[in-house]
């Protein structure tokens, strides 16, 4: 952290931390000492900490008990915290930006939790022993029936639950979350 020198003070200088507000208002040119006035100053930053503290706390508590009342609490001040925030984010924007994650300093996260290395001897490379599995359209994958270009007609969830296979093209045509344009005419059998 940068500590201003003496030269670099100035009267009328304003540094405000965590509810003060400290105004330079003299400086002695022959000791070099620093009158200052000290006021209360509005804490958005501190408040912000100690309400997300206390939005992680609750919300501890709130999984571990089996309690209504903690629920509804919980949940007003989820709201509420969302309601400061955004608050913040809108009319004091410098002050909301201490508290954002820069993308540009975040360079990895570990998600393993430190589970250590993957000690499956065989889990990315095959047995010398095993075949290697085709796994193109109609490929086998083991026992039971085989697959054709279409998927599997002839399973179990055809023969005794009675569901049928799904036509395709039909559903293609009719998506109404993808547009569907059949370009050469062959896209499905």
């Amino acid at each position: 952290m940068h500590k201003p020198k003496l030269k670099e003070i100035k009267v009328g200088d304003i540094k405000v931390k965590s509810g003060i507000k400290s105004t330079v208002t003299d400086i002695n040119p022959k000791t070099g000492a620093i009158s200052w006035e000290i006021d209360d100053a509005p804490a958005l930053d501190t408040t912000f900490e100690k309400f997300e503290e206390l939005k992680d706390l609750i919300k501890i508590l709130d999984t571990n008990l089996d309690d209504e009342v903690i629920s509804k609490i919980t949940s007003n001040v989820l709201i509420l915290f969302n309601q400061y925030r955004t608050h913040l984010r809108k009319n004091y924007p410098e002050t909301y930006n201490k508290y954002r994650i820069n993308e540009d300093e975040v360079e990895e996260i570990s998600t393993s939790g430190g589970a250590g290395a993957y000690n499956t001897p065989y889990a990315f490379k095959l047995v010398k022993k095993q075949k290697k599995i085709s796994e193109d359209v109609g490929s086998t994958l083991g026992p039971g029936p085989k697959a054709g270009p279409k998927g599997v007609k002839d399973n179990y969830y055809v023969k005794a639950f009675g569901y049928k296979l799904v036509d395709r093209k039909k559903q293609a045509k009719n998506s109404k979350a993808v547009d569907y344009k059949d370009l050469w005419g062959k896209t499905y059998d």
